[in-house]
């Protein structure tokens, strides 16, 4: 009635993550190019353009590598191939992964549950892994930016004794951590896992820790 229809598909998880860096990138080059629309229309316009030829994948370029966390030793388990992001996965599935062109690193899945910590200003590679799994999104109040894609900011400074460790650190996004830094603005984290924020004008937020699916543009 209106000339829309939906559309959904079942693909092959690399096939889907292909399909997906694909509409990011078309959403992406039309907002560059002036385009105001929302997200979800830009999206919709990439993957048009993608239809009549005008984005074709290059399908001669080696394929990008993709990472599967997985529970080490499960049979059927569930994987993740960023965080917020679950995929149902078999061991089968894996090894057809290894085995063909694609190019595949499994790693076993981080213990969200312990406590790691470095005595140095920037963490570990384990220590940041573990905090954008445990917070796949900015942490400010309303914000979904991917925490891939966010700084890892030390909730009580570091130049105050602020330790680098799962308990105080957190992803923000650029221009957040900015406010922060900058703006006044000052968050906790309470023991129950919720971020307190207050604002300059002496507003107070609350960010629970559950994860929000995160923003992919």
């Amino acid at each position: 009635k209106h000339g829309l229809v939906s559309i959904d598909a079942l693909l092959d998880l690399d096939d889907a993550l292909d399909l997906e860096d694909a509409l990011r990138a078309g959403a992406a080059a039309l907002k560059e190019v002036g385009s105001d629309d929302p997200l979800g229309v830009r999206r919709a316009k990439a993957l048009g353009d993608l239809a009549r030829g005008q984005g074709a994948l290059d399908l001669q370029q080696g394929r990008r590598p993709l990472v599967v966390n997985v529970v080490n030793g499960a049979a059927t388990c569930e994987a993740f191939v960023r965080p917020g992001l679950p995929v149902s996965a078999t061991v089968d599935q894996i090894r057809d992964w290894c085995t063909s062109a694609t190019r595949v690193t499994v790693r076993e899945v981080l213990d969200l549950n312990a406590a790691y910590s470095t005595d140095s200003y920037a963490p570990t590679e384990k220590l940041a892994d573990q905090v954008r799994w445990l917070h796949p999104t900015c942490v400010f109040p309303h914000c979904s930016r991917a925490a891939e894609h966010c700084d890892l900011d030390h909730i009580e400074p570091y130049a105050d004794g602020g330790p680098t460790s799962t308990q105080n650190l957190a992803p923000l996004c650029r221009r957040h951590h900015r406010m922060k830094t900058h703006a006044r603005w000052r968050y906790r984290r309470r023991p129950d896992g919720v971020f307190v924020w207050t604002g300059p004008m002496g507003q107070v937020f609350e960010v629970d820790d559950l994860p929000t699916p995160p923003d992919v543009e």
